[in-house]
């Protein structure tokens, strides 16, 4: 009966493990440039983590989708401009982790620099049509995400350490909307929200997962800079100098 037992318990267990691998299936919409769910495909999140974008210019990451899971999965949770401060008068750290440039320009006060982007470094022929392009028609920067980010959070901060992170717009991990509260209390269906909405921030986040930190280790600053900013929390840097 015991050995009987045990069996029951060690299957129940491994068809819990099973499931919890699993995650919503998606796919990206080329023609609405957004990534949907879709029902009829079934992921195991180990294969899904496999699952890269790779850009013509600049290293592979990892696709939204998979980062929206881990971090709803790992419970990261966002925080308001007013829970930031005071977490930071307890030792959290405020992380921001836009480009160096926008951080020397302008940053809220006390925070560090750890910039998931940076200026195209390649010289190939994508590397180079990028940056004309940006340079050229849109008087900007051309960027990249940092291939040895998890190395440069390891080496900027000490492992585990809790961490706020913030970036210029902040991002979400909610689905939908939630418009007219009074007439749907559970929210709105929509489906450029079936992923949250993506944001430098949360795709940092992500890779302090990667790097070792817990989720219980990991806030994100809701609004970002342009909301700490529209408070008028207190900001430094040389546009205030």
């Amino acid at each position: 009966v015991r050995v009987s037992a045990l069996w029951q318990k060690a299957e129940a267990e491994a068809k819990a493990t099973a499931k919890a691998k699993k995650m919503a299936g998606f796919r990206y919409d080329g023609s609405m440039m957004r990534w949907i769910r879709d029902e009829r495909i079934e992921w195991n999140k180990d294969q899904a983590m496999q699952t890269k974008a790779k850009p013509m210019s600049g290293s592979a990451y990892t696709v939204w989708p998979v980062v929206w899971q881990t971090l709803v999965d790992e419970g990261v949770k966002t925080v308001t401009c007013e829970q930031a401060e005071s977490m930071m008068k307890k030792g959290w750290t405020l992380v921001d982790v836009r480009l160096e440039a926008d951080y020397e320009r302008q940053h809220a006060e006390g925070a560090i620099n750890v910039p998931l982007y940076r200026p195209v470094q390649g010289t190939e022929f994508w590397d180079n049509v990028k940056k004309a392009v940006m340079s050229g028609f849109l008087a900007m920067q051309a960027t990249e995400r940092d291939p040895d980010y998890i190395e440069t959070i390891q080496a900027s901060l000490k492992k585990n350490q809790k961490v706020i992170l913030m970036c210029a717009i902040g991002g979400t991990l909610e689905v939908g909307t939630k418009l007219r509260p009074d007439k749907y209390p559970n929210g709105n269906s929509d489906p450029d929200r079936n992923f949250g909405r993506e944001s430098r921030g949360l795709k940092a986040a992500f890779e302090f997962l990667q790097a070792g930190w817990s989720g219980k280790n990991i806030v994100f600053v809701e609004g970002g800079l342009q909301q700490w900013r529209y408070q008028d929390f207190p900001m430094e840097g040389l546009d205030y100098e």
